[in-house]
């Protein structure tokens, strides 16, 4: 882009490219940015993540993996969300039997000469 903003694409779900940034709407989709631009960038995504809650996801050349950059009010709702699901009965229920499961285990394998 000609005015010195690199171009962070907008994914949808299925992951192709939309648009970059100066034409992107703000909405909850996504920006994929490779990590050589993040530098040079961090006041755009910034701008993006923490003001208009958007998700950006940071790629690198020659790699398969990849971070996300969301900002504090998502992470702290995905971390309330998770305390509240982990608080039900029916994950107590499974973490019990994990538990019970292991010590099953255990007492077998500390039996084998």
């Amino acid at each position: 882009m000609s005015d010195g903003s690199i171009a962070i694409q907008q994914v949808k779900e299925g992951g192709d490219a939309r648009s970059d940034v100066a034409a992107a709407p703000s909405d909850s989709h996504g920006r994929r940015c490779d990590v050589s631009h993040v530098a040079v960038a961090i006041e755009e995504l910034h701008e993006l993540v923490a003001r208009r809650r958007v998700r950006v996801e940071i790629t690198r050349a020659g790699c398969d993996d990849c971070c996300v950059l969301i900002s504090r009010q998502e992470l702290d709702a995905l971390e309330r969300a998770l305390a509240i699901v982990a608080d039900t009965d029916g994950v107590k229920a499974v973490c019990e039997r994990i538990s019970e499961l292991a010590a099953v285990s255990r007492a077998e394998f500390a039996t084998i000469p």
